[in-house]
């Protein structure tokens, strides 16, 4: 774990996972996500790789590797300054390595697994940047929509230490992961209405603000603030009304999954069914 920022200082890099993650799931590229988030249970500390064991096996299945892959845990030395890491191959066969100073800890556990469980499948499905940061956002992301993204939220801790000589007192807040808190919630409000709109989109936020409503449970309080901050920049995002061009004859609006720069653009009058054409997702445009 390390100290991190607050906010979005990712988000741009965040929006562009998104259109690559989300173009793929809806081309077929990548698996279906789960409706539900992935909710990790049985962990026993007194054989923590058997439990690792056990739930890296469950994350296979919820990634869509069901039988494709097996997953071997092991709990070792830290390298380069990560939490976990997997050695990628041509599989089928992979070693994901978690940090052993996190074995007694089941939601690090659960969040690392996550992400390695997602390297292995974005890997394997050929879906990746060139730049090493970009891809690390991309696949926190994919561990959100993938059902991960309650547990990586609930890794966000504060840890204080009050001074001897003084009255002083300095909070670290870490977590793990590549994104912030607030990211992470800003992403699974998007992996929300993947859940919902499938292939026909929704014609109103209402259900996915309730979908979003008791996600940010078991989390420390800091961390349901900062996860709900971002689920609610997500909705101003899709509750976002298309605005007339000059002509008024058709209307603007930035796509609310992907937020391109670039606007989409359609006629006026009443309700359309419209595709992204950066990232395909279904979107229903009231376009009055």
């Amino acid at each position: 774990m390390s100290d991190v920022p607050c906010g979005l200082p990712n988000l741009e890099a965040v929006r562009n996972a998104l259109k690559s993650l989300v173009h793929a799931i809806c081309k077929g590229k990548l698996p279906a996500i789960p409706r539900h988030p992935w909710s990790p249970e049985g962990f026993d500390r007194n054989d923590p790789v058997e439990s690792a064991q056990r739930w890296a096996q469950e994350l296979a299945g919820i990634f869509g590797l069901g039988d494709e892959v097996t997953a071997a845990v092991i709990f070792g030395q830290k390298q380069q300054g990560v939490a976990g890491h997997v050695q990628l191959g041509p599989g089928p066969a992979y070693s994901v390595v978690v940090d052993a100073n996190l074995r007694y800890n089941p939601a690090a556990v659960a969040a690392v697994l996550g992400h390695e469980m997602a390297h292995i499948l974005l890997h394997r499905k050929k879906l990746q940047f060139l730049e090493t940061r970009q891809n690390e956002i991309l696949t926190d992301c994919a561990a959100i929509f993938y059902g991960c993204g309650v547990v990586m939220a609930k890794t966000y801790i504060e840890v204080e230490t009050i001074y001897e000589t003084t009255t002083r007192r300095y909070v670290s807040k870490q977590k793990l992961g590549y994104i912030t808190s607030k990211e992470v919630g800003y992403v699974q409000a998007k992996a929300g209405y993947m859940v919902l709109a499938g292939k026909n989109g929704l014609s109103g936020v209402a259900p996915l603000k309730a979908y979003c409503a008791n996600l940010a449970t078991g989390m420390s309080e800091e961390a349901r603030k900062a996860f709900k901050s971002g689920q609610s920049r997500s909705l101003d995002e899709f509750a976002a009304r298309p605005l007339p061009d000059q002509s008024g004859a058709h209307v603007e609006f930035h796509c609310p999954m992907c937020v391109n720069p670039n606007r989409m653009r359609v006629p006026a009058g009443g309700k359309k069914k419209v595709w992204c054409p950066f990232c395909g997702v279904a979107l229903v445009c009231v376009a009055a």
